[in-house]
């Protein structure tokens, strides 16, 4: 589970495997070793069962007496006989086993079916020898829906997508996830033209998003480089198109659609491939807590420029240059005619100089001023406060004046 599981780049993703000769846990690099060299995938593994994709998955049908896929709808025509999987007979069962009904809709039963249905596809097609005809059955699914029940459900453990569109944890955080669609959406421009749009749609293997791409990544996607069953290991994300965030389960929603309001954008310096065996959902903070919850880029020469933010980078100094001024010298017209770098006693020179101007045009200012102000004041002044500037003691003067004559000084 995403949620609660120690995950990390080796990734020790475990499965109960349903191999007679195998009674306990294994990763999936030990189930790689069991399998040896790829073999040819159709003469063990079934034909419906390699043309399960993600975005049909929903629509596999079971054999209802040996459990093993029988057809898909669309694809293939209703064999003769009895077949399993629709959503209501699931429910069905789900009430018999005496499941909560309303914790679970049609929606919920739909959504993982797709997912468990198409994880349990791809294993039988990467380890055909051990898995294959033995892994996707019917009473494989349903016991991967009850383990999803008890945990997401009843045990209120919900994975990483889910809490990334409900807002609950920020979309920041490193998450694993793989491709299961590449969208490419077209339209018609105003000049006629035909403009595709790509963009990804990632899952966690319990829910799905919708991601848009930078330039870089986009050449990787046309590439093949990026596909679908890729595994990327993306931080720093940014969940846009809703303030309040949204729940997948919602009847809005839907993260194949062009019309996903609620879109994860990532970009080139925030994503990574992980390994083929890496557990999807959250990274847990104890592989990278001394990074801010971040990875480490290794070389200045795997940052992408117009890539986004650079997470983590381990940076030697090498030297320290001094502290420089820039200065630029204008004309007349306020036109920059010369720039210059100064040092730091050269821009403290400078400033001395700039302060000594400054001073010297104050002081010039303010006795003009004063010299004015005398002049305008001797002009308009009375009889009376001329003789008493022009006497050796003013004080004295005023005090034998009289009161017209005070009154006419005041």
């Amino acid at each position: 589970h995403p949620e609660n599981a120690e995950s990390s780049l080796k990734s020790k993703r475990l499965f109960e495997s349903s191999l007679d000769r195998l009674d306990k846990k294994i990763t999936l690099r030990e189930l790689a070793t069991i399998e040896g060299k790829p073999l040819s995938v159709s003469n063990r593994v079934l034909s419906v069962t390699c043309s399960i994709n993600s975005t049909n998955a929903t629509k596999l049908r079971f054999n209802r007496n040996d459990g093993l896929p029988l057809f898909i709808i669309g694809q293939n025509a209703a064999p003769k006989g009895e077949f399993v999987g629709s959503v209501g007979e699931i429910k069905n069962w789900l009430i018999s086993q005496d499941f909560d009904s309303s914790l679970f809709c049609t929606k919920w039963i739909s959504n993982h079916y797709r997912w468990i249905v198409w994880k349990l596809a791809a294993m039988e097609r990467r380890f055909p020898q051990c898995l294959g005809r033995k892994y996707l059955t019917y009473q494989h699914v349903l016991a991967q829906l009850r383990t999803r029940y008890e945990k997401e459900l009843k045990g209120a453990r919900l994975p990483a997508v889910r809490k990334i569109l409900n807002k609950d944890i920020s979309a920041t955080r490193m998450t694993i996830l793989c491709v299961s669609q590449v969208l490419r959406f077209r339209s018609k421009q105003k000049d006629g033209k035909t403009h595709t749009e790509v963009r990804l749609e990632l899952t966690d293997g319990w829910y799905s998003l919708q991601a848009v791409v930078d330039g870089f990544l986009l050449g990787l996607i046309e590439q093949r480089q990026i596909k679908v069953g890729s595994k990327l290991m993306v931080c720093n994300a940014q969940l846009v198109g809703s303030d309040d965030g949204v729940d997948p389960l919602d009847d809005c929603y839907d993260s194949s659609k062009r019309n996903c309001q609620v879109l994860l954008k990532i970009n080139s310096n925030n994503t990574r491939p992980a390994r083929w065996d890496a557990k999807l959902g959250f990274v847990s903070p104890k592989y990278n807590h001394h990074l801010g919850g971040t990875f480490l880029v290794k070389s200045l020469r795997d940052v992408i420029p117009d890539g986004g933010a650079i997470p983590a980078i381990d940076l030697v100094v090498c030297r320290k240059y001094p502290k420089l001024y820039l200065e630029h010298i204008s004309d007349s017209n306020h036109n920059i005619v010369e720039t210059l770098h100064l040092t730091e006693a050269e821009e403290a020179e400078r400033l001395s100089e700039h302060e000594a101007r400054h001073q010297l045009t104050s002081e010039k200012y303010a006795e003009e001023a004063r010299t004015y102000c005398a002049k305008e004041l001797d002009e308009d002044a009375p009889e009376e406060w001329k003789k008493m500037v022009a006497s050796g003691s003013p004080e004295d003067f005023y005090q034998q004046l009289g009161e017209n004559e005070k009154i006419n000084v005041d």
